[in-house]
């Protein structure tokens, strides 16, 4: 049985996605960036989800440097900003479950960082949910991303892998 909710988990994981993007009338703020969780699961998420996004590194352009901190989406539909990894804060409940098969919910939570504009940006995208059949067992899928100044004043969002140490902002502008 047990071996069973796992390969139910594990599917489920497989089968969340992580967008990203940056409105076009923002492109030269990625503050502005819209983050959509879809489930293409077979699962029902329960309404205890949220996203998180922890900065890796944010470089502001008066290289104002913030690490380590992450903004946790409330209950309320706003954020708390904390410092340390999301999972140090429980998930409340939200208005609506995410059913399966496309169901989706978009937020921003990187409207909340002080630093504008940014330079560079290396953030972890978490999304922290529970399955409606096993709301005891917290699942998560996480998604790291980079953006910086394509050369024109606009900025565009990369994959990076999730466990690379560092950072891909850095401390020192290339020469």
């Amino acid at each position: 049985m047990d071996g069973n909710l796992q390969d139910i988990r594990e599917d489920t994981l497989q089968h969340i996605e992580i967008e990203y993007s940056i409105p076009l009338d923002h492109s030269n703020d990625p503050q502005f960036s819209l983050f959509t969780v879809t489930n293409n699961s077979r699962q029902v998420l329960s309404s205890r989800h949220r996203l998180a996004c922890t900065d890796v590194r944010v470089i502001g352009s008066n290289r104002l440097v913030i690490q380590g901190l992450s903004f946790v989406q409330k209950s309320s539909g706003g954020w708390v900003l904390m410092s340390g990894p999301p999972s140090s804060f429980p998930v409340p409940e939200e208005s609506a479950r995410i059913e399966p098969g496309g169901d989706s919910q978009t937020q921003s939570c990187l409207s909340g960082f002080m630093v504008r504009p940014f330079t560079c940006a290396d953030i972890i995208v978490t999304f922290q949910y529970y399955l409606e059949d096993q709301p005891s067992v917290l699942q998560e899928k996480k998604r790291r991303i980079v953006t910086r100044d394509t050369g024109n004043g606009t900025f565009e969002w990369y994959k990076q892998p999730l466990e690379t140490p560092g950072s891909y902002c850095p401390l020192t502008p290339p020469t």
